[in-house]
């Protein structure tokens, strides 16, 4: 591509999706003995082969506060899907990307970003751009035009604005070798 003068113009942020991030145990319950800062969630399922319940448990998220529940810490090491939006200001995980784009931007000549979303990723960038443009206390203060300043594009790689219908049938019909131990969850 050089020899043709193609060159790279904006630089690029991916955004992760599901199997591209990964959770790791920092407190557990009796079940979870073992596991401290192991990985619950890599992609692999590994740890639901070896006990579902506790597994289960410890990716559930309270039902009233949508957090960790009492004696449980499961915490991202990239990317991340399974808490709700306000856990994502409070475990900054929104500021670190408008850091991230920040000086993405004014290390690459003031160039703005490409955003690759990938699957869930695609939702949770979707709220980072309403949250980054937000006044304070709710919102990151970028200003409302922050986006327009940083980003160039945004490219979603299978992104579920429709849903994933699929995911109900290959859960109880063992279309997927990883989802297919999930059948008991049918039960709880």
């Amino acid at each position: 591509m050089r020899e043709e003068a193609v060159r790279a113009r904006h630089p690029v942020v991916f955004v992760p999706g599901i199997v591209t991030g990964r959770l790791d145990l920092w407190q557990g319950l009796g079940c979870a003995e073992g596991l401290f800062r192991k990985r619950l969630w890599d992609g692999t399922f590994g740890e639901v082969y070896k006990r579902p319940l506790c597994w289960v448990q410890h990716m559930s998220l309270d039902n009233v506060t949508g957090l960790d529940p009492p004696g449980i810490r499961v915490r991202p090491v990239s990317g991340l899907w399974r808490l709700i939006i306000l856990p994502l200001v409070r475990d900054q995980t929104l500021s670190r990307i408008k850091s991230n784009i920040e000086l993405t931007v004014s290390t690459n000549g003031g160039n703005k970003v490409v955003v690759i979303p990938h699957s869930v990723g695609a939702l949770y960038f979707l709220h980072f751009m309403k949250w980054v443009e937000a006044p304070a206390p709710m919102g990151g203060r970028g200003g409302s035009d922050w986006c327009a300043r940083q980003i160039k594009a945004v490219a979603n790689i299978g992104a579920p604005f429709l849903g994933v219908p699929k995911t109900v049938s290959a859960l109880f019909s063992a279309e997927a070798r990883d989802i297919a131990v999930a059948r008991p969850c049918d039960t709880l």
